[in-house]
């Protein structure tokens, strides 16, 4: 085999991994030196030896590799010494002390980069910590950017809502922007509730860190309770409905997910329909929220009615006990977010059947569902007393038959 011939065999070996830039360093290392020795990314080692007796040993070496590490309600760690095309955490954080070919990203979670990465480190919903050479851009959104004192980003700095914290050794060669100024802080409240909440199923959890979701929820509650102190009648009247029409309340209920979504897109679409856009979005708002509130009546009263019997309870304090109850069931996994949906769904569609039966043409539904029927009609007196002589007048025969029969 002569030298082209070795310079051919060589070319096959790396083919795929070197490239033409690779292969021309290498025929000229070759026509150099009798004897060479090549180390490339690929896991192969072979000898050849040319007609001439020079020995040429070729030796690819190439280090292990991950796919891409993706993960979705926990925490994404890459180790030292290994590697990575990318390194995804979706409702976690994502740290890497290793080497990631392509980005680092965490939504929901922080992101740390303490390894070399190829293209970004980015963090949605989170903070965004940098301690390596970053090849591409830093982003952060809803977050801070701390860039530490061995960083060296090649791209841009980019917060949106957050700030940047950059040590003196730290080397930026792009430039450094903030997006909505530097006023909207740290989230890591909603971490928090993600953590404790979200991935667990619930609206709410005793945890540190969640006083600001049950700020909100009890405020909530005091406003449902405010808006049945200051509209029983029309409360009153939706809870009727839901308790003597359950069939047709959920019925609507069901029906109002699908056409709610499809009347809104008929009204984008028409040049009319876009004006009656907002306001027909303030009507879905005010329903939903008066809905909210007839539920949590109906299960206020039933809870007191099992425990004090039949007597009349006030609108407000139905909805303050129901409230309540619910805010107690709220902290269940699963089960909580569950019924969170379920009393929104059903008293939006208990509102507007309530409003269908206010209609005219609802009228007769309306008295045969929500209208006690009346008792029957007593008896003339004149005729009780005519049909009881007459039966005294029967001979006594005719009624044991009568009986008989």
């Amino acid at each position: 085999m002569n030298r082209i011939h070795t310079l051919v065999f060589i070319t096959s070996v790396l083919f795929g991994s070197l490239g033409n830039t690779c292969l021309a360093q290498a025929s000229g290392a070759v026509a150099a030196e009798t004897t060479k020795t090549i180390v490339i990314d690929t896991s192969i080692d072979t000898d050849s030896e040319d007609t001439d007796g020079n020995h040429v040993h070729v030796k690819v070496h190439h280090e292990h590799a991950d796919h891409d590490t993706v993960s979705v309600g926990s925490d994404a760690y890459l180790a030292p010494n290994r590697h990575a095309d990318s390194l995804v955490a979706v409702f976690g954080s994502a740290t890497s002390d290793g080497e990631v070919t392509d980005s680092v990203v965490s939504i929901f979670g922080n992101t740390r980069t303490n390894g070399p990465t190829g293209h970004s480190s980015v963090a949605v919903v989170g903070n965004n910590y940098i301690n390596s050479k970053v090849g591409g851009s830093a982003v952060a959104v809803l977050g801070d950017i701390e860039l530490g004192p061995l960083a060296e980003v090649d791209g841009d700095v980019v917060t949106v809502g957050g700030t940047v914290t950059q040590d003196p050794n730290a080397v930026v060669h792009g430039s450094i922007q903030h997006v909505f100024g530097r006023s909207l802080g740290g989230f890591n409240w909603l971490h928090t509730w993600v953590e404790h909440c979200l991935l667990l199923g619930r609206p709410l959890a005793i945890a540190p860190g969640l006083g600001w979701a049950w700020v909100l929820a009890l405020s909530m509650l005091g406003f449902y309770t405010v808006l049945a102190a200051i509209m029983p009648k029309p409360i009153d009247e939706a809870v009727h409905t839901l308790t003597t029409a359950p069939g047709p309340s959920v019925l609507t209920s069901l029906l109002s997910i699908v056409l709610t979504p499809v009347a809104f897109i008929l009204l984008c679409v028409t040049i009319i329909g876009i004006v009656i856009v907002p306001f027909f979005a303030i009507a879905v708002l005010a329903m939903s929220l008066l809905g909210n509130a007839v539920v949590l009546a109906a299960i206020g009263r039933g809870m007191y009615q099992i425990g004090r019997g039949t007597r009349p309870i006030a609108t407000w304090l139905a909805v303050l006990v129901g409230g309540v109850v619910m805010l107690g069931l709220y902290l269940i996994p699963i089960l909580g977010f569950i019924l969170y949906k379920l009393i929104g769904i059903l008293g939006f569609g208990v509102v507007i059947y309530t409003l269908i039966l206010k209609l005219p043409h609802g009228q007769a539904t309306a008295d045969h569902h929500l209208k006690p029927r009346s008792a029957p009609h007593p008896l003339n007196p004149a005729r009780a007393l005519s049909l009881t002589t007459r039966s005294r007048q029967q001979p006594h025969s005719q009624r044991c038959l009568g009986r008989d029969l």
